[in-house]
């Protein structure tokens, strides 16, 4: 490993290095170490006054904050990042900076200010005719558009990111592309498609080493097979995701990971290890991330329900519903209205699922989630 001590005197080669060895060392799932040396070559590069440099070494410790689901942090990076590549006049940079900043307030449900940024990338990379960074951006703007009800269009654009990443051999963007596209068809309801894309997801993250995104695909998996109620199938899948995190550097992951086994071992009929992964989801959980403090809520609802503790699961269903919605994710606020509205329906709550299930109608509409508008037409049925 590079030292840890630099001298001031050292070129901007070594700041460079350091820059590269922190991408490396992330895609080996090294995530301390590549924190480490993003922020060396960050050090450097503002002594040396490179400007152009100091922004890509933030964007990679932009990047290792996503990594670990410090969505503010990593805003902030690339809104730096974005300034000082303006600065520098590298506009190339600029329009990575831009796709990242799309990418930081998607994570945060800043959707608006999302796909501006990344329409002002696409702009950019249009008029350099950079393929790669219209293919980043693309496939980014894609999961803004899907949020926004234009699903075609967004599974469109993500194709064509897929086909473009492929034709320049980028490995590590093909496997992020077979995530997203997973993600857009799972939410649609087209469960074989997501199961295509996110298997295909799997083993090229594997062959190329790509830990989260290995993790990221095993879970669309887990929720397409849970969908068709294969339990038994979600669990192996998820089992094998743990694994994955345990023998690498993925805290950010873990929340998620937790609270799908929870609901898998509630598929499977095993309450008292739904419990446990649900309680240890809770426990891993970043306080700011409203994402993944509503779906690790959700579970917890999941598993107190399935075991008959009323209050416990109706407390919990509140606080999912109240984070997913600060959260602003569509698929899993539809999700936990309609898991709350069947919940309802079974204490003889008629007037309150029906409300819950016109929320859940909603937040699939905009989805054009096909199976999930299926089950809610079938459940107000039974209340009419």
């Amino acid at each position: 490993m590079l030292e840890t001590a630099i001298p001031e005197n050292r070129s901007r080669q070594t700041a460079t290095a350091y820059t590269l060895k922190a991408r490396v060392l992330r895609l080996q799932s090294h995530g301390a170490g590549a924190m480490q040396c993003a922020e060396q070559a960050i050090e450097l590069f503002q002594k040396v006054g490179d400007a152009g440099g100091q922004a890509q070494a933030l964007l990679s410790l932009g990047e290792l904050f996503s990594d670990q689901a410090r969505m503010a942090d990593y805003e902030a990076a690339c809104r730096q990042a974005q300034d000082l590549a303006k600065q520098a006049g590298v506009r190339w940079l600029e329009a990575r900076a831009l796709t990242l900043l799309g990418s930081a307030c998607i994570y945060q449900g800043k959707m608006a200010e999302g796909l501006e940024s990344l329409q002002k990338a696409v702009e950019i990379n249009q008029a350099l005719s950079d393929r790669r960074g219209l293919a980043s951006s693309s496939l980014l703007a894609g999961r803004v558009l899907q949020a926004s009800g234009s699903s075609a269009e967004a599974i469109q654009r993500c194709e064509q990111a897929y086909a473009i990443f492929h034709e320049l051999g980028e490995q590590p963007m093909r496997v992020a592309a077979l995530a997203t596209l997973g993600q857009l068809h799972l939410e649609r309801g087209n469960l074989a498609a997501a199961r295509d894309y996110s298997g295909k997801g799997v083993v090229l993250a594997k062959a190329v080493g790509q830990a989260a995104q290995q993790v990221r695909c095993l879970l669309l998996l887990a929720q397409a097979e849970l969908s068709e109620g294969h339990g038994q199938a979600a669990l192996d899948g998820l089992l094998e995701a743990k694994e994955i995190c345990e023998q690498s550097d993925q805290p950010a992951i873990l929340p998620e990971v937790y609270r799908m086994l929870a609901q898998a071992y509630v598929a499977v009929e095993q309450p008292a290890e739904a419990e446990r992964f649900a309680l240890l989801g809770r426990e891993v959980v970043d306080d700011e991330d409203h994402y993944s403090q509503g779906t690790t809520w959700f579970a917890l609802a999941l598993v107190h329900a399935s075991t008959g503790r009323v209050q416990e699961a109706e407390d919990a269903f509140h606080h999912a519903l109240e984070d997913l919605d600060a959260a602003g994710e569509g698929y899993e606020i539809g999700e936990a209205n309609l898991e709350y509205a069947q919940f309802l329906m079974n204490l003889g709550r008629r007037k309150q699922a029906k409300e819950h299930l016109r929320k859940a109608h909603a937040a699939f509409s905009d989805l054009e989630t096909q199976d999930r508008l299926e089950r809610i037409a079938a459940l107000m049925e039974q209340l009419e």
